[in-house]
This record gives structure tokens, C-alpha cells and sequence, in this order.
């Protein structure tokens, strides 16, 4: 409408706007979708008819605004209003077009290179019949911009293609359309497809740590840590993976299950479903193979500056957590965790080092002075833990899932889950919350909150889950736990579990058993050159499509003037 009544001055040219929008553009849009649709993007993974009316859209969109930019040349005599400056868009998008249905979909060359003239094609048809022009002009037109953009797509990705080859051994090409099924759809299977092919083998260790009655001789407890990564996001690779253990492991004990985050970066990301796999196979293994003893200290702390580490010893075995809240935290390095096990070692059998993970407002490095802390006062810890006295203890679990939290909020399915242990009257509680990170001042909020139940000492832990990642478009890509829901609602639920969990301690025994098993994972090297690739080949693009609309849009200017 606008486009026409800037050429015409006039209420007729409105009208006439209103019709070729609704017939040249919106219709002719909507029946080559559903042609194309049904007849051969149908099967394709990722052009849902959706999606396939979302790219018209963005097609008319774009062909509006080069229509628009048309009307600086109205002044040249050659150049006509708006007939011109509606060809003048074929050079816009159909190079777009083409770029994009060839990155994205899996359809063979024949059905992209249909599907992305058809819609153009349909609508040059039709504006044709609507603006009366030369019909040989406009195939024309048409045609040089078809050959034009079609050259371009599949020269630049044939480029990218070969340097993806030589970089990463992948399809770039594919890898972003797995990575575009997996992220939109939840399809992740081709994703790690990719994934396993560029995987590294990668050694990790696990450790579990299980409660039973001494009475009834059940299981009613257990805490998983170990140093893979629950990442990148969604369902792919081990982002889901401490759900999965939880929910594996709860079948078989009575007890609830914590799976806290152990010391890892996401280079441990482990590439696929079958990695998991053999995770949890490792852990049952562990099960099976340990002894029980009744023997636990109290926890006791040290603070070095923010840095906060907590620890408590079952027999020859150590619990110890890492936080600095309410000072920003992120993925603590595995070679710190490397380091505080080693020096543990010295003294006990399994150590079980825990990345509390509870505090973050935005992502930032480490400082040597910060890891140097951490190293230090876990090291004093220790110290200062070997000289507690062993004790018989009671164990409590509770577990809460408020099913009004979702992933987009940040919570996973794993839900709040309460473990307690009781040494001479005096109650450690370990709160593990499935969702990656917290914002920083909610963890004091429910020490306060244990305060109050008589539970003066304890951890909150996140499972640094990253099912919730890529839901939202924020700087951190997910919500940390207490971010996007009602931290009181979250608390009362904390609050009852933590009754529950003190209404069933009972006297128990522990059995702490550990392993290292070899796993296929992203690794630093290889994390490293793809994230470098992606981010050189994001830049590149970027640049190519610049320089592609420029170059097509001043040869269309030539071609027509």
C-alpha cells in the first residue's frame, strides 16, 4: 500500500497496493508453499509447511524492502515504477533463498533448487498478469537471477564444505542442520551422529556414594558424581544424562537419587546416547562391587575469601563441595579437580569432589588467584577432616517435583532432591536442584531456610543440567535456577521436602565405590577447532551474503537501468 501510493499519490494507488500484496505476494506465496509442500518437501526434516510459509514470509519481506530502496532510482528515465524495482528483487532474494534452503534442508539438489525459485517464480507469474508487464522481460529477469544465485549457493558452500573437511573431518553443512533439527525439533540423534565422528576417547572417573537401613538392609539413598559434562543443550549428547541416572537408579532403591555436578568443563560433553549408556552400565557395576560400613563425621568448612568448601567423610571416603557464592561461578576446571583428588588420596580411598555450582549472573574466567584459593582451602579441608572422629549415623532422602517449573524456566525433571545425614544430633543436608547454576543471592535464602528446620550446616548443589539450554535468547541461553520462577514457591517445596527427609532418618550404613571408564567426548582440542571453525565460518557468511547482495543487487541495477 505504501509502495503504491508513494508512486501514484493517490487513494486508487492504495488499492491497487492492497491487491498486488494480497494476490502477487500473500496468495501466490501461500499456493506454491502448499504445492511444494505436498509435493516433494513433504519428507523433509526441517521445512514443515510451517516453516516453509515463515520463509515466504520473510521472501515478501525482504522483496518490499528492495521494492522500497527502487523508488531512489525513480528519477532515472530507463527505470520504471514499480515494475523495475519489483525485479530489482529477484537479485535479493533469490540469492538469500537459495543459500538457505541449500544449508538447511536434506532434500536432494533437484527439490531444492524447485523449491527455491517456485515461490519467486509464482509470484513473477502473477505480477506479470497484475502490472501488465513484458512477460519475455520478466523471465528473463528472472532467469539471470536464478543461474546468478544457484552459482553463488553451491559455489560458497563447497567452499565452506571443503574447509569444514580439512578442519573438522565434518559436513559443516550437515552439522548445522542436525544442529537446527536437534535445537528446534529435538531430533538428536542425527546431531550426535555428527558428534561421534569427531568425538575423542576421553577417560572419566565416577564415583557413587549409597546409603541403606542397617535395620531392613534396603538401599534408600544415593549420590552419583562424576567429571563428564551434562552438555551442550536439550536432549543431545550428556546434556540429559543426570536425569537419565536418576531416573534409572530410582527403579531400583527406594531411596531418591542426587546427581550433583562433579569438576568438568564442556569439552567432557559426551557425544551421544550410547556414551550414556555405558556411564550408567559403569555405575551399576560400582553398585554391585562395594562394602557397607556405618562409620561418618560431621561436615565441617573452611573459607578462604569467597571460596567456600565443605566436606564430610563416610569411613575411608570424602564428600567435598566447592562453591564461592554469592560471587559468580561456572564450570570449575577438572584439572582443579584432579589435583584436590590426588592430594586426597594421600589419605582416603574415593573422593567425590562436587562443583556446587549455585551461583551465576553472567560467564567469566577464573582468576589464578581464585583457583589457588579453591586449591588451597581444599586442601586444608582435608587436613582439618582427617582429624574428625567417626561416628554411627542417620540417613534421610525426600524428593520434590513442582511440576508448574519447567525447562524454559530453568528446572529439569529431576526435580529437588533431599539427602540429610545425622552424626551425634547434628544434621548435614546435601539439597540437589536439577538446573544449570542458580542466581547468586538464592543459596543463603535456603541455608537460612535449613537454619530455621535446625540443620546448621549443608550445600546447595545443581545438576548443571543443560536440558534447559536454548529454550530462551538471554546472555547466558537458559535460566538459572531461581531466575524465572517464584524462589518462595521454590523454597516452601524445598522447605517440605527437608521435613520429609527429617521425618524418615533412620540409622544406616554407606558403601562409596569409584571407577574410570573410557568414553567417546567432545575434548578440548576438538571442542576448541569447532568452536573456532563455526564462529570463522559464522564471520564468513555473514560477509558472503553482504557482498552477495551488494554484488546481485548493483548487476539487477545495471541489467534493468
Amino acid at each position: 500500500m505504501i509502495v503504491f501510493f508513494i508512486n501514484e499519490m493517490s487513494l486508487l494507488g492504495i488499492i491497487k497496493g492492497m491487491y498486488f500484496g494480497a494476490v502477487s505476494l500473500s496468495f501466490s506465496s501461500l499456493i506454491a508453499d502448499i504445492i511444494s509442500y505436498n509435493a516433494f518437501m513433504k519428507k523433509d526434516t526441517f521445512f514443515s509447511l510451517r516453516r516453509c510459509f515463515v520463509l515466504s514470509l520473510l521472501t515478501c519481506i525482504i522483496w518490499l524492502f528492495s521494492i522500497l530502496i527502487g523508488f531512489f532510482f525513480k528519477s532515472i528515465n530507463s527505470f520504471n515504477i514499480p515494475e523495475d524495482s519489483f525485479h530489482l528483487g529477484l537479485f535479493i532474494v533469490l540469492p538469500i533463498r537459495s543459500i538457505s534452503i541449500a544449508s538447511i534442508s536434506k532434500s536432494n539438489l533437484f527439490e531444492k533448487i524447485i523449491y527455491s525459485i517456485f515461490q519467486p517464480l509464482l509470484c513473477v507469474i502473477l505480477t506479470i498478469y497484475i502490472l501488465d508487464m513484458s512477460l519475455y522481460n520478466s523471465l528473463l529477469i528472472f532467469i539471470t537471477s536464478t543461474i546468478l544465485s544457484l552459482i553463488a549457493a553451491c559455489t560458497f558452500l563447497s567452499y565452506i564444505e571443503y574447509k569444514g573437511m580439512k578442519k573438522i573431518g565434518i559436513s559443516p553443512v550437515g552439522a548445522f542442520n542436525a544442529f537446527l533439527l536437534a535445537w528446534r525439533d529435538q531430533e538428536s540423534y542425527i546431531l550426535e551422529n555428527f558428534l561421534e565422528k569427531i568425538g575423542v576417547n576421553n577417560k572419566i572417573s565416577i564415583a557413587a556414594l549409597q546409603f541403606r537401613s542397617k535395620k531392613s538392609k534396603k538401599l534408600n539413598g544415593l549420590m552419583v558424581v562424576s567429571n563428564f559434562h551434562p552438555g551442550p543443550f536439550m536432549n543431545v549428547g550428556s546434556s540429559n544424562l543426570p536425569f537419565l541416572i536418576q531416573k534409572y537408579f530410582e527403579k531400583k532403591i527406594e531411596g531418591e537419587v542426587a546427581v550433583p555436578h562433579g569438576m568438568s568443563g564442556h569439552e567432557g560433553n559426551l557425544t551421544s546416547q550410547k556414551e550414556n549408556e555405558q556411564v550408567i552400565k559403569a555405575i551399576e557395576e560400582i553398585l554391585n562391587s562395594c562394602n557397607f560400613s556405618n562409620q561418618a563425621s560431621t561436615m565441617i568448612d573452611v573459607v578462604k575469601g569467597h571460596t567456600i568448601i565443605k566436606c564430610q567423610r563416610f569411613n575411608e571416603n570424602l564428600i567435598i563441595t566447592l562453591t564461592q557464592s554469592p560471587e559468580d561461578m561456572e564450570d570449575l576446571p577438572k584439572d582443579l579437580g584432579l589435583s584436590i583428588s590426588n592430594y586426597g588420596r594421600n589419605f582416603f580411598k574415593n573422593i567425590m569432589v562436587i562443583d556446587a555450582h549455585n551461583s551465576i549472573s553472567k560467564v567469566r574466567e577464573y582468576t589464578k588467584k581464585e583457583i589457588n584459593n579453591f586449591e588451597k582451602a581444599a586442601y586444608e579441608a582435608i587436613e582439618k577432616i582427617i582429624k574428625s572422629k567417626l561416628e554411627k549415623f542417620k540417613f534421610g532422602s525426600a524428593k520434590r517435583v513442582i511440576h508448574n517449573f519447567t525447562l524454559e524456566e530453568g528446572f529439569g525433571p529431576g526435580g529437588l532432591i533431599v539427602h540429610l545425614i545425622e552424626v551425634k544430633n547434628k544434621i548435614a543436608a546435601y539439597l540437589t536442584i536439577d538446573g544449570n547454576n542458580m542466581v547468586p543471592e538464592l543459596r543463603n535464602k535456603i541455608l537460612n531456610m535449613l537454619k530455621e528446620q535446625g540443620i546448621e550446616q549443608g550445600e546447595i548443589l545443581t545438576t548443571d543440567s543443560h536440558m534447559v539450554n536454548g529454550f530462551i535468547s538471554s546472555g547466558l541461553g537458559y535460566h538459572p535456577i531461581g531466575e524465572a520462577v517464584d524462589q518462595e514457591i521454590l523454597i516452601s517445596h524445598l522447605k517440605k521436602a527437608v521435613k520429609e527427609a527429617k521425618s524418615n532418618l533412620e540409622e544406616s550404613e554407606v558403601a562409596v565405590g569409584s571407577t574410570d571408564i573410557e568414553v567417546k567426548s567432545l575434548g578440548s582440542e576438538m571442542l576448541d577447532n569447532l568452536t573456532s571453525f563455526m564462529y570463522g565460518i559464522a564471520k564468513l557468511v555473514l560477509a558472503f551474503i553482504i557482498l552477495l547482495v551488494i554484488g546481485s543487487f548493483t548487476l539487477g541495477l545495471a541489467l534493468l537501468i
